[in-house]
């Protein structure tokens, strides 16, 4: 099969699924819009086009490569939301030209912030962390879900917001990320990389530190931040405790990278978010509980051991490329897919009533126009006829003469 994933190569997951596609047989390339502040690597980086001209290019060339499966990621398309055309606006194209779609949805770009508030007494919702309106979100999917073959998402979490969708495991390269030194050190070091804050709970994690600390624990701390993956990934690796977050519901990326190293890893996780992840052992740790956690943690490096060789297996097992490709090819297989559930409430079935009258008013207005545009024309035709013959311009004449005789 030829695969496009695109546009976004968040957390590296387009990329690494892409290769685990290659690795089966697949000819898959990773297409990577805009900005890439963490250094990843993909086939192509390319700049969002800026017009509609420059859009309908590039579809063109996408179009030409005779793609099997569009793979979507981040509940984007090649056409951004800036774009003269508008967002989204190619997905119906593709649809016409047989391309199987698939929509890969990350978080942010499909959770409706209210409901989980309600949801999580732990959401970063609660603490300041930027979202979309639900409105917006809402709107994006009823396009996603009216054009899409099946979504995807990679934390249980997430299904609360997006039921209709399926469960792709996040992917990580088990091969590259090997395991570096036992985390058994008598004085560990305590690694958090947050790629954003707000959404990690960095001010928990830190105040949790100081009073760990402030207990007499010994410890050193390595805040990661504002560095490459490659540099992010040697530092969790010369790691023996790694805290990804204390805020939302879900591991991510950070925790996987962890894992392949060989290390405990300290994360916010209800039971929701691991349905899907059978044996996954992290410790769960919340803003309350977080020191607690660690001091049991410090303070045995034989707990350490056991939790980071159950890590790098859960990882390989799970999350490696072998995994993932196969659920990758399941997908587009269809293999049990859930497909994307399109409803029409009574405020659609009225607002697409209201479209249609205000389209036959148009075509009554525009065939109007016409038959009077029609008629003018016949009508100045006539005139031009009727001034160029002879008994025309000898009345004209006449009248001249009339008006020049004196009276």
């Amino acid at each position: 099969m030829r695969i496009l994933l695109a546009p976004s190569n968040i957390a590296n997951q387009a990329a690494l699924q892409a290769a685990a596609l290659r690795a089966r047989g697949h000819e898959a390339e990773c297409w990577h819009f805009g900005e890439n502040p963490f250094g990843y690597s993909h086939e192509r980086d390319l700049a969002w086009p800026e017009s509609a001209s420059e859009a309908l290019t590039l579809l063109a060339e996408v179009a030409a490569r005779d793609f099997d499966v569009i793979h979507l990621h981040f509940g984007r398309s090649l056409v951004s939301n800036t774009n003269q055309l508008g967002e989204l606006w190619d997905l119906p194209l593709w649809r016409r030209l047989n391309v199987q779609l698939i929509m890969s949805l990350h978080g942010t770009d499909s959770r409706d912030a209210n409901l989980e508030r309600e949801l999580d007494r732990w959401s970063y919702y609660h603490f300041g962390a930027p979202h979309h309106p639900p409105e917006l979100i809402a709107r994006r999917l009823a396009v996603i879900r009216a054009n899409v073959d099946a979504m995807t998402v990679s934390a249980g979490s997430n299904f609360n917001h997006v039921p209709d969708a399926n469960y792709l495991p996040l992917a990580i390269d088990t091969d590259a990320i090997q395991p570096t030194q036992a985390p058994t050190r008598e004085v560990p070091v305590i690694a958090h990389a947050p790629s954003r804050r707000s959404t990690k709970g960095t001010d928990f994690i830190l105040a949790g530190l100081d009073a760990l600390r402030a207990e007499g624990v010994q410890f050193e701390v390595d805040l990661i931040e504002g560095v490459s993956n490659a540099d992010v990934v040697s530092r969790l690796g010369n790691a023996d405790i790694v805290i990804e977050k204390v805020l939302g519901d879900g591991y991510g990326v950070t925790t996987l990278e962890a894992f392949a190293a060989g290390k405990v890893v300290v994360t916010r996780v209800t039971e929701r978010a691991t349905a899907y992840a059978p044996g996954f052992p992290g410790v769960a740790a919340d803003p309350e509980s977080l020191t607690a956690k660690l001091r049991e943690l410090v303070a045995s490096p034989q707990l350490r051991a056991e939790l980071g060789a159950k890590s790098r297996q859960f990882a390989v097992e799970h999350h490696g490329l072998a995994a993932v490709g196969s659920a990758l090819e399941g997908l587009y297989a269809g293999t049990d897919v859930v497909r994307p559930k399109v409803t029409v409430d009574e405020g659609s079935l009225a607002l697409a009533e209201e479209a249609a009258a205000l389209r036959t008013r148009n075509r009554q207005l525009s065939q109007a126009t016409r038959e009077a545009s029609a008629a003018a024309a016949e009508e100045r035709e006539e005139r031009q006829r009727v001034e160029r013959t002879f008994g025309y311009r000898a009345q004209r004449r006449l009248r001249r003469a009339v008006d020049r005789k004196p009276r």
